[in-house]
């Protein structure tokens, strides 16, 4: 059994750094209209300027929301390489943020098998999205993604009485998070939703109740 921890604050030891630099330059490689912009980003600082001592939530959010899209980016190369799992499966699981990483590691993966030839449509097996921060808004777009890349399924832990998610996010992000609601993805049969409301779980609960969570999760896989 293999995990993944891939935290924020893991990005600025040595080996972080180096994974980060690595997936930079290729990323950079591939989008040289965007090569500015790319080089100005780094593992410890994403848009944050660093003379402005005022707090701002919406851009705090936001700046996380960009890092954890990166971060899922460079997952994406790391498993599509298989330099660490040349033969086993892998089940992504994701809380909060970590929904966002998930979600661009799988389409950074797609963009490798389908775009640059690079097999990586056989490593992912079921994934697991729990109180997701982030949104599903082109369906057909990450139908067809999702349809290619998980093998297993995807299942979807939402509880609308998720207010972090229900207020900062859509407040913030101007979208619909799928740690709301339910995933609907006509025609795709493996999306899997779980609902929490009845629990009365808030954003932070989940954390304290993740065993009663997976629990309600391997009933679905």
């Amino acid at each position: 059994c293999y995990f993944y921890n891939w935290p924020g604050d893991s990005l600025s030891n040595a080996a972080g750094e180096t994974i980060v630099n690595w997936g930079l330059l290729f990323l950079t490689s591939k989008n040289k209209k965007n090569n500015n912009n790319v080089n100005n980003i780094n593992s410890n600082n994403i848009g944050i300027n660093k003379y402005d001592n005022v707090f701002d939530p919406r851009k705090s959010f936001i700046d996380s929301s960009n890092k954890a899209a990166l971060s899922g980016k460079i997952l994406g190369l790391i498993l599509a390489s298989k330099l660490f799992l040349k033969y086993q499966t892998v089940t992504l699981v994701g809380f909060s943020l970590g929904t966002h990483v998930t979600k661009n590691c799988l389409k950074q993966m797609y963009n490798l098998h389908y775009k640059e030839h690079i097999p990586c449509n056989d490593i992912i097996k079921d994934v697991i999205l729990i109180a997701g921060a982030t949104c599903m808004e082109k369906e057909e777009k990450y139908k067809n993604i999702f349809s290619k890349m998980i093998n297993g399924k995807l299942i979807n832990c939402y509880s609308k009485e998720d207010q972090v998610l229900k207020i900062l996010y859509t407040s913030c992000m101007n979208k619909k998070p799928i740690g709301n609601s339910t995933l609907e993805l006509k025609g795709y049969e493996n999306v899997k939703n779980i609902d929490f409301t009845p629990l009365h779980l808030g954003h932070t609960d989940y954390r304290n109740k993740m065993d009663l969570v997976m629990s309600k999760v391997d009933l679905c896989i």
